[in-house]
């Protein structure tokens, strides 16, 4: 039995394909999300994500419907231990929105072996000083490219 792959066509339609008749390189995208609800503080592994195979992150945004007041939000995400960025994700004191498109790497890791995934962890490392904010939301897009041959 074949197996079936997908292509996103104009205007976002799915065309199931299968996957004998791809020949080349195939980019997949994944999205994480990590939801803090309510009044945040300040902690490492807030949100603790499985990763089962090596990804690279296209772009970070961070997102508080409630946004501090007296000092900045920052918080990093990382994977098995270190920051996936150079520099920590900063949402200014009043503001409610930051993006990071750099492009950067997020895991060397080779997929789930023997059932072990490695965890991404949203660290929160400052809150607002007057007001912390509320109801964080962070997404990661990563890409995972793979080379497909037909029959």
């Amino acid at each position: 039995m074949p197996t079936v792959a997908g292509k996103v066509l104009p205007g976002g339609a799915f065309k199931v394909v299968d996957a004998d008749d791809i020949d080349g390189t195939v980019t997949v995208k994944t999205t994480f999300v990590f939801i803090v609800p309510g009044t945040l503080t300040t902690g490492h592994g807030k949100v603790n994500i499985p990763v089962p195979c090596a990804l690279t992150a296209a772009s970070l945004q961070a997102y508080v419907k409630t946004v501090p007041t007296g000092a900045d939000l920052t918080m990093n995400v990382n994977y098995d231990g270190s920051d996936i960025t150079a520099a920590v994700l900063t949402i200014a004191a009043t503001a409610n929105w930051v993006t990071e498109k750099t492009a950067f790497a997020v895991s060397n890791y080779a997929g789930p072996a023997a059932g072990t995934y490695k965890l991404m962890k949203l660290d929160i490392e400052q809150v607002g000083s007057t007001i912390a904010g509320a109801d964080l939301t962070v997404v990661l897009v990563c890409t995972q490219t793979a080379t497909l041959t037909g029959p």
